[in-house]
């Protein structure tokens, strides 16, 4: 429903029919003469969702505090997967920009209470935000023996060893957090002023009838699920290369610590969903103990939680949301004109497996974890092995029906419909960046 102050632009604004073909009316040839300049092209559309793509994955995704000693190539190849990532399991990069959120939040509310606890014992500082929590669990406080960098540390670690005198508690404000951060709230409002003009015109379009792209209603999938990630990740530093150093001043060596070890989950089939699943030990891969960070992927640390407490039923209902507001927006374009006919029936058919596969998969994940409030014997290890394949053939199937998306959406330029061209006449004089 439009709301009234929208009412007259959209009154006002009318279609401006260019077709992209040879017309032979004298009336039509100079109604094409005067609207050319409103007439979009491949490449005009490619770059909008593009740009738009780009502010939707690259200034959303706040990556985590790379190695001291990584080279910038490695960095940004790292970043391109997480990228990658976002793009094709958009719903698990929702799930893991909200169980940050949680875990931020619990990181500061933990480091206040004890610091409370330990004011009669002389302990001075001040209290933590969220953005502490973010930097903590980010790797923002590494751990450095003799000069050299040791392994970033967990919060536990850190109170451990300042109760232990082995180190000094971090002075560090939440300011001097935000100076290090490559992305302020300037930086954040321009990019989603971009991604708001591109939904914007988006649902424009489809108010005028005038069929989007493949590529657009994809695009404008991905925007949905990134303002939603974006919402958890908001106060959460962005792009920052250096952590605090924490010097270590115990005696012998700090010993076997979280991220400083090898982790026999990272083989297992938890780490597929590392933004997802319930296990609460970090998987530490051998590259990230190698240069001395946390995983690509890790989402915090709640503690020893309860099997299918509140924030998993939260996960699975916001993943399961989320990707049947993913599949959902992709059948916008059901009655896409496709080439061929074969196409359109693999775009349906990939449209309903997108629509139904993450509620698949939070069924099972649920009924994984209620299975383990009710152990049965050897029958609890039976269902597991069931439900273990079972995920792992729907996780397959649905990154199948992703990818050929992605390939029918591509395919699709080569015949678009000729309302695809068209445009608003009104666009022309709004004063925008990128379309």
């Amino acid at each position: 429903m439009i709301r009234l102050p929208l009412l007259p632009v959209l009154l006002l604004a009318r279609p401006c029919y260019a077709s992209p073909f040879n017309a032979t009316s004298a009336v039509v040839d100079s109604l094409v003469s005067v609207s050319v300049c409103n007439t979009r092209t491949i490449w005009s559309i490619i770059l909008n969702c593009l740009l738009s793509l780009a502010a939707c994955t690259w200034n959303a995704v706040h990556p985590n505090i790379p190695g001291t000693e990584e080279g910038r190539g490695t960095v940004f190849l790292r970043r391109l997967g997480i990228i990658a990532f976002a793009v094709i399991l958009p719903e698990l990069y929702l799930i893991w920009a909200l169980h940050q959120h949680y875990s931020a939040k619990k990181a500061a509310r933990d480091f206040n209470a004890w610091r409370k606890a330990q004011q009669e014992s002389g302990v001075s500082g001040k209290d933590w935000s969220q953005t502490h929590g973010f930097f903590l669990d980010m790797g923002g406080f590494q751990l450095y023996v003799k000069g050299h960098s040791y392994c970033p540390l967990t919060l536990q670690e850190l109170l451990h060893f300042v109760e232990q005198g082995d180190v000094s508690l971090p002075d560090i404000t939440e300011e001097d957090i935000w100076d290090r951060s490559k992305g302020d709230f300037v930086n954040k409002g321009f990019a989603m002023f971009q991604l708001a003009w591109f939904v914007f015109q988006f649902i424009v379009r489809l108010i005028y009838k005038l069929p989007p792209t493949l590529l657009e209603v994809d695009t404008f999938a991905l925007v949905v699920l990134g303002f939603a990630g974006w919402y958890f990740w908001w106060k959460k530093p962005k792009d920052v290369g250096r952590p605090y150093c924490v010097n270590w001043k115990g005696v012998g060596a700090p010993g076997q610590l979280v991220f400083s070890e090898i982790t026999h989950e990272f083989k297992s089939w938890h780490t597929v969903l590392a933004a997802a699943d319930g296990v609460q030990k970090a998987a530490v891969s051998p590259a990230a103990v190698k240069s001395r960070r946390v995983p690509s992927l890790y989402k915090g640390y709640l503690g020893n939680r309860r099997v299918f407490d509140k924030l998993f039923r939260l996960k699975l209902v916001v993943g399961c949301f989320g990707g049947v507001a993913f599949g959902g927006i992709h059948c916008i374009s059901w009655n896409f004109q496709f080439p061929t006919h074969i196409e359109q029936s693999l775009w349906h058919i990939a449209c309903i497996f997108i629509l139904c596969i993450p509620v698949s998969i939070a069924a099972v994940m649920a009924a994984y974890s209620i299975i383990n409030v009710y152990q049965a014997g050897r029958l609890t290890i039976h269902i597991h092995a069931v439900l273990h394949y079972l995920f792992c053939v729907l996780f397959l199937v649905y990154v199948l029906a992703r990818g050929s998306i992605i390939v029918l959406l591509l395919l699709s330029f080569r015949s678009l419909p000729s309302g695809v061209y068209d445009t608003v006449c009104w666009t022309s004089s709004v004063p925008h960046l990128f379309s």
